[in-house]
């Protein structure tokens, strides 16, 4: 039946006078898919204004899908959406799959061939409206090994720069241990009674001189 093929993705206008059938650009072409980065559950938001062309009497059931473009296999599905006659509706779905990396996916629509008229023909509005966005995806953790920050930084700004600026932005206390490591602990950490044995110093200080405090990384 005509209206058993995989049809129009979100975005693609449609002329009137056709009936949904096989897509000439968009998903299964080469163009509008979303390739998995890593394996995980992903969640998917699609949006799209759907219509009935002409004069019809009774509605047209479809589906919506992610399917991969590559083997044509269908990862999730949500079925039995009525189009009823009267005017585009702007139609919004939450597709969930748990997707493995390097999948290349899209979003696919395809008309149901019983209940109501499923030889209606079904328009799709191209605009605003349209939308396969990616809603959710796992964290992305990528290991890089080591970073050379001389590397990265601009011209003007020295590794010793960088260091100073971040101690300074986020009021860091750095504590030597040992001959190369060093504890770095935020100032509030550093004061709090949880952070080691405090002192009683007034007894030590000369308030006949004036005293400057400074950090001793950002001065």
């Amino acid at each position: 039946m005509p209206g058993s093929q995989w049809a129009l993705q979100p975005g693609r206008r449609d002329a009137a006078q056709r009936q949904v059938r096989g897509p000439a650009t968009g998903p299964g072409t080469g163009q509008n898919f979303f390739t998995v980065p890593i394996s995980g559950d992903y969640q998917f938001l699609i949006k799209q204004d759907i219509y009935l062309v002409g004069t019809v009497y009774a509605p047209t059931y479809i589906d919506v899908a992610i399917r991969d473009i590559d083997t044509g296999s269908i990862e999730v599905i949500q079925s039995g959406l009525a189009i009823p006659p009267g005017g585009a509706n702007t139609y919004t779905f939450y597709l969930n799959a748990t997707l493995t990396k390097g999948q290349r996916v899209a979003v696919m629509f395809r008309r149901q061939t019983t209940g109501g008229d499923p030889y209606n023909r079904i328009g799709f509005r191209q605009g605003d409206e349209a939308t396969f966005e990616l809603y959710s995806s796992p964290d992305v953790v990528v290991n890089l090994g080591d970073i050379k920050w001389g590397d990265n930084l601009p011209c003007d700004v020295t590794g010793l720069d960088f260091i100073r600026d971040v101690i300074g932005v986020f009021n860091l206390v750095v504590i030597p241990n040992g001959e190369r490591d060093f504890f770095i602990e935020p100032y509030t950490n550093y004061l709090s009674s949880d952070s080691g044995t405090t002192y009683d110093w007034s007894a030590k200080l000369d308030y006949s001189q004036t005293a400057r405090v400074h950090h001793e990384f950002t001065q």
